[in-house]
């Protein structure tokens, strides 16, 4: 799905991931009654594949290089509000990033040319490379996160460059298309009233459709991140994105009144963006 604003290991999907684009949910949603509730669990359940054309990408998180005080590159990662920085140091050498036993490794291999793994307990869990246009305006990535099952999720964001100059990494990168393949949803019934969700990372999370937040579990999943689904009204699903317990993202997942398409939106927190959109349909 749409990536959330974590650019490590844990490159959130909005299942990253995720829908949304309503206001926070602070008062109690009327409640449903059971025949309700298994009525949604019921449309929702299936295969559902989207339909890349209407993707709209909205609050995608740019890419930030920067200086620190002592003059080091670092990159910025985190959701707004939770950002914290990761050493980027071109060296071809591991390097502590401040995350538990996380290390990463840069290489510059060419002029404008850059390359990063980055590794969990030593072992290798995301190799990016980086190429710069030569005019300096156009950063064009590919991101390979592996899976548990031995799978590679690939992923080809390209960038425009909105500050700095020539073909350094510093400066601020802002999303012009995301470059990955079209995801798909796996809905799975669970007991009459709950769901779980996977999507094509492998990133599950299941719910009770009550608002209660559930951990969201997964090769790129920090084990901070939640998802708190909570129906709305028939065909809607109110639904809040968490990490360390503060919502980083807000909306809604909407079924169409023919049950056949899924429309996903979402708001990020922070970010003064128009919503992303994605578009499912079932199968």
């Amino acid at each position: 799905m749409i990536r959330m604003p974590d650019r490590s290991s844990i490159i959130v999907r909005v299942p990253i991931l995720i829908a949304l684009a309503v206001p926070s949910f602070t008062s109690p949603a009327q409640a449903q009654s059971a025949s309700e509730v298994q009525a949604m669990v019921k449309a929702l359940t299936g295969k559902w594949v989207e339909d890349v054309s209407k993707r709209q990408l909205g609050s995608a998180p740019p890419l930030r290089f920067q200086k620190n005080a002592k003059g080091e590159l670092e990159e910025e990662l985190g959701p707004p509000g939770q950002f914290y920085y990761q050493p980027v140091v071109l060296d071809g050498k591991p390097h502590a990033t401040g995350k538990g036993d996380t290390t990463v490794v840069w290489k510059q291999t060419a002029p404008g040319h850059y390359e990063s793994r980055l590794l969990i307990a030593g072992k290798l869990n995301t190799t990016r490379k980086i190429e710069i246009s030569a005019d300096g305006k156009t950063l064009a990535e590919v991101s390979d996160v592996l899976l548990p099952d031995g799978k590679t999720d690939s992923n080809k964001p390209v960038y425009r460059r909105a500050t700095g100059t020539g073909t350094a990494l510093e400066g601020l990168w802002k999303m012009v298309s995301d470059g990955s393949v079209p995801d798909v949803l796996t809905i799975l019934a669970v007991g009459p009233n709950g769901i779980k969700i996977t999507d094509l990372s492998g990133e599950t999370s299941t719910h009770t459709l009550d608002g209660k937040p559930s951990t969201v579990i997964g090769p790129r999943a920090p084990n901070v991140a939640t998802r708190a689904l909570r129906i709305k009204d028939s065909r809607t699903l109110e639904d809040t994105v968490a990490m360390n317990g503060a919502a980083i993202g807000t909306g809604t997942m909407q079924l169409s009144p023919d049950g056949k398409t899924l429309l996903s939106t979402i708001t990020v927190s922070g970010v003064k963006a128009d919503a992303s959109v994605q578009v499912f349909v079932k199968q």
